[in-house]
């Protein structure tokens, strides 16, 4: 969480909104409604199964969750947490600096499926900018 993320608040207006730090200083970044302090690694501990429509991973892949096997175990969870037709979107930096391994080489992810985003066509949005964020959109069959 981060004073960036502090606008997702009104984005999700009227639903159900639980954001997840590992670090309980930024808390005050994170949701209103609902924050826990705990890592993506141990979402499908922190929350229960089919508890989400949407998880939302930007800005961690390549910041702190750079392992293979820490990604996996992320994505596992996000498997667990999320409810059968749930939707997964990944952001991340696609600069070398901050891309630890190819995400589309994460095994777990073997558990979604691309998605097309309605709005915009694609399953997957490459921004031009300095640090190349990009968006992957999947869904839990």
């Amino acid at each position: 969480m981060g004073w960036y993320t502090e606008a997702y608040e009104a984005l999700f207006a009227g639903r159900r909104y639980v954001t997840l730090d590992m670090d309980p200083r930024v808390a005050r970044h994170g949701s209103r409604q609902h924050h826990v302090v705990g890592s993506a690694v141990e979402a499908g501990q922190l929350f229960g199964p089919g508890a989400f429509d949407l998880v939302v991973f930007n800005g961690v892949f390549g910041w702190g969750l750079d392992e293979r096997a820490d990604v996996n175990a992320a994505l596992e969870s996000f498997h667990h947490v999320l409810r059968p037709g749930g939707e997964l979107v990944v952001g991340w930096n696609d600069v070398a600096s901050r891309r630890p391994y190819e995400f589309s080489s994460s095994e777990a992810l073997g558990h979604f499926e691309p998605v097309t985003l309605p709005p915009l066509g694609v399953a997957q949005l490459q921004l031009e900018t300095d640090n190349r964020h990009r968006f992957e959109f999947y869904r839990r069959p």
